[in-house]
């Protein structure tokens, strides 16, 4: 197995987020057993070796640990505020329904109430509209 320049004219640049975790995946497989995975993704693990941030030891294992505990507390968060939220939304719409009915001859859905809710979060907190790139400058 060649191993290769980590440098910027590598495939794996090309990967980020969900997509390269996909890609340590298939390189863990490739580590355990090469003939069992893609024979293009095994070309490209000979020729380049490991993909980006896979050389950091224990740098996987950790972030996919982090990523695992935000969306565990997420899910939970997500699951108490939903409940929480569809009352009140029924409580707006029960309220509200005939006079929208009246005003715009459609019925008052969950649609307008998550869309001003997504709307109004990612103004407030533009940091969760962004992504982060590892190996970018800046």
């Amino acid at each position: 197995m060649a191993r290769n320049r980590t440098g910027s004219n590598t495939p794996w640049q090309d990967f980020n987020g969900p997509n390269l975790g996909y890609v340590h995946e298939l390189y863990e497989s490739y580590l355990e057993n090469p003939e069992s995975i893609d024979q293009e993704m095994k070309k490209l693990f000979d020729q380049w070796g490991a993909p980006a941030l896979y050389q950091n030891k224990g740098f996987h294992i950790q972030k996919e640990q982090q990523t695992e505990d935000a969306v565990d507390i997420m899910q939970k968060a997500i699951s108490a505020a939903t409940l929480a939220l569809n009352i009140r939304i029924n409580d707006v719409r029960k309220r509200r329904q005939e006079k929208f009915v009246e005003q715009h001859g459609i019925k008052l859905g969950f649609m307008s109430f998550f869309t001003k809710a997504v709307t109004g979060t990612l103004k407030a907190f533009p940091l969760l509209n962004a992504e982060i790139r590892e190996n970018e400058p800046g």
